[in-house]
C-alpha cells in the first residue's frame, strides 16, 4: 500500500500565498516568533486589543506540529493526574483541568468569531486502556477525580438593569435548609439610584396571582432577544461575563416578566404556574399588590404548572443572622437588608 508522506492537512486545502510586504517596521508592540496555533491566536488576541503585532514564520504558517497533528481537540493534559497532583499538588491540578476546559471554549470562539471552515464539532472523545498499567493508572485517576477538589467562590458580580458595570456582591449568610442568601454590595454607592422591593406583610394564599421577574436562560436569554447585530457578535460567545459587560453597556441587560397563579403553599414552599427556565433563579416572585412574597427558586421539568419559590417567610432567619453578625462583618452589609429586616417584623 503506498504511504503518503505530505502532510495531509495541507494537501487537502488551498493554501493562499503569503504576501510579504516590504521590510519589517522599525518598532513594534510584541514580535511573536512562529506562526503555529499559539503565535497566530496571540497575535489575533493582541491585534484586536489594539496592539500592533509582527509574526515572524521562517516557512509557512502552520507548518510546524500546529499542521501536523490529529486534529483533535481534548480535555485533560498529557500527563496522568496522580503523577501531576504529586508534582505540583491537588489545587494547582484543578486550576490546570479547568484551564485545558477553557481552552475547547476558546478555540470554538475563535472559529466560530473568524468563521474558519474546519468542521469543527463537540463530539466527546473516549480513552482505552490498553494494557493492565494503563487501565490501574485510570482507576487511581478516576478515584482521585471523584475525590474531588474543595471549591472555592473567586469571584461573584451582579449586573443590575440601567447600570453600565456590574458591582462586586459577598455572600453575608447562606440557608442550610433552602436555596436562599443575603448577599452584601460593596459598591453600594453604584447602587443607590435602585429602590429596594416592598415584601409582603402577610401569607400568600392558594389562587392569588402571581408575576415572576427574572433571567430565564440568563445571558443567553439577554443576547437571543437583542438586537439583531448584537446577537450575531454575542450568540456564539462562550464568555459569559464578558458578554454580560457588552449588554450592560448597551443597556440590555433587561429581565423578562411572566404571570399565573399561585397553585400551593407547602410549608416555606410556593408553587405556582407562571413560567420560568434555568437561570431564573433568585428573582422576585409578586402579588398582585406589587409585593414580593418570594424568591424564584426551581421548576419541575415537564410541567408548567410546578415553577416552585422559597417565600419571603424564609428569609426571616437569614435576616437577624445577617444582623447579628460580628462587627468586623457586619460592615458589609448594607442598609437595603436593614430595610428588609424592618419590612419582614410584625
Amino acid at each position: 500500500m503506498p504511504i503518503l508522506e505530505k502532510n495531509y492537512w495541507l494537501e487537502t486545502v488551498t493554501t493562499p500565498p503569503v504576501q510579504f510586504r516590504g521590510d519589517l517596521p522599525e518598532t513594534i508592540d510584541v514580535a511573536i516568533v512562529g506562526g503555529g496555533f499559539c503565535g497566530l491566536s496571540a497575535a489575533l488576541a493582541l491585534a484586536k486589543r489594539g496592539v500592533s503585532v509582527a509574526v515572524l514564520e521562517a516557512e509557512t504558517f502552520g507548518w510546524g506540529a500546529s499542521s501536523r497533528n490529529g486534529g483533535m481537540v481534548l480535555t485533560g493534559m498529557k500527563l496522568p493526574v496522580p503523577t501531576l497532583i504529586k508534582r505540583y499538588g491537588r489545587e494547582a491540578v484543578r486550576k490546570m483541568y479547568a484551564a485545558s476546559l477553557e481552552t475547547i471554549d476558546c478555540v470554538e470562539q475563535i472559529v466560530r468569531d473568524e468563521n474558519i471552515n474546519c468542521n469543527f464539532s463537540r463530539c466527546g472523545h473516549l480513552e482505552v486502556a490498553c494494557k493492565q498499567s494503563h487501565f490501574d493508572g485510570y482507576a487511581e485517576s478516576a478515584a482521585l477525580i471523584q475525590k474531588g477538589a474543595t471549591p472555592r467562590l473567586e469571584k461573584l458580580l451582579a449586573f443590575f438593569p440601567g447600570l453600565l458595570t456590574p458591582v462586586k456582591i459577598t455572600p453575608v449568610t447562606l440557608s442550610a435548609h433552602g436555596d436562599l442568601a443575603v448577599l452584601s454590595v460593596e459598591d453600594s454607592q453604584a447602587v443607590n439610584p435602585l429602590q429596594p422591593l416592598p415584601l409582603a406583610d402577610n401569607p400568600s394564599n392558594p389562587g392569588e396571582l402571581v408575576a415572576v421577574i427574572g433571567y430565564p436562560m440568563g445571558i443567553l436569554g439577554m443576547v437571543a432577544k437583542s438586537p439583531t447585530a448584537v446577537y450575531d457578535r454575542l450568540a456564539f460567545r462562550r464568555d459569559e461575563v464578558g458578554a454580560a459587560n457588552e449588554l450592560a453597556a448597551l443597556s440590555l441587560i433587561r429581565p423578562s416578566a411572566t404571570y399565573g397563579h399561585l397553585g400551593d403553599v407547602v410549608g416555606d414552599k410556593l408553587i405556582y404556574d407562571a413560567p420560568t427556565a434555568h437561570g431564573g433563579s433568585g428573582g422576585p416572585v409578586f402579588n398582585s399588590l406589587g409585593q414580593v412574597i418570594g424568591i424564584n427558586a426551581a421548576y419541575i421539568d415537564g410541567f408548567s404548572g410546578g415553577t416552585i419559590g422559597i417565600s419571603v417567610e424564609a428569609l426571616q432567619p437569614l435576616l437577624e443572622a445577617a444582623q447579628n453578625l460580628p462587627e468586623q462583618k457586619k460592615n458589609m452589609t448594607t442598609s437595603r437588608i436593614q430595610v428588609a429586616a424592618q419590612n419582614l417584623k410584625p
